[in-house]
């Protein structure tokens, strides 16, 4: 719905778009935000760039818009500004794997490690832009998606990326591609081979930017890692 629908006409066509079932809006102004609220639609909103922090405070104060975090400084902003409203803030953790317009390099993992542990805000989700993917030529958005939030697991033989973060001994996997049902028991391998494909310490470490001993150690001393 930004930049007034493209033109489109924002308060004629966000109503639509919620009747027809979207689940977010997209927006880029504080206006566009208010005039969605004043239309009574409580839909959750997403500023599609980087909010100045004029901006980001009548946001949490009284429009409730869901950020882009892409720099400890506004990561730090809308922290204070959480606590201070006693409710967490939800942003969007953006990684920018190639755009080059805003967000943290994933080689800042620090940085980002620092921001996930703030208080007064909670990640909502995990995003990046491709700015080619309506080319003729994938190559790009292809490295990028290699690039992006990294971890996969065999299936069903298949190769499925891990989405989300990792947390401790539980993760999420995106079985979308899959051509066959998923269901509990099913064996999923992290390292180690299942049907014709194979997932070796060595591919893991080149991921992670590591050697194959580390992710060997961190591991333990299985040849083959599965889980249910």
């Amino acid at each position: 719905m930004k930049a007034n629908a493209y033109g489109h006409g924002l308060e004629a066509l966000a109503p639509v778009a919620v009747e027809a079932g979207a689940d977010m809006l997209g927006i880029c102004s504080n206006p566009e935000a208010e005039t969605i609220r004043q239309l009574g639609l409580e839909i959750p909103l997403l500023r599609l760039r980087m909010a100045l922090e004029a901006e980001m405070e009548e946001s949490v104060r009284e429009l409730d818009i869901q950020e882009q975090v892409g720099s400890q400084e506004a990561a730090a902003y809308l922290s204070s500004a959480g606590v201070r409203r006693g409710r967490p803030v939800d942003v969007h953790l953006d990684i920018d794997t190639g755009m080059g317009r805003s967000g943290f390099f994933p080689e800042q993992i620090d940085a980002i490690r620092e921001v996930m542990s703030l208080p007064g805000i909670s990640i909502a989700r995990v995003m990046t832009h491709f700015p080619t993917a309506d080319s003729g030529d994938l190559a790009q958005t292809s490295a990028q998606i290699q690039l992006f939030n990294k971890g996969i697991v065999l299936i069903h033989g298949r190769r499925c990326p891990v989405i989300g973060r990792v947390s401790l001994n539980v993760l999420t996997i995106d079985v979308t591609d899959l051509d066959c049902e998923v269901r509990l028991g099913d064996e999923v391998v992290l390292i180690g081979s299942q049907g014709d494909q194979e997932i070796t310490f060595e591919e893991m470490a080149d991921k992670f930017s590591s050697v194959h001993t580390e992710i060997n150690l961190m591991a333990g001393s299985l040849n083959k890692i599965s889980y249910t």
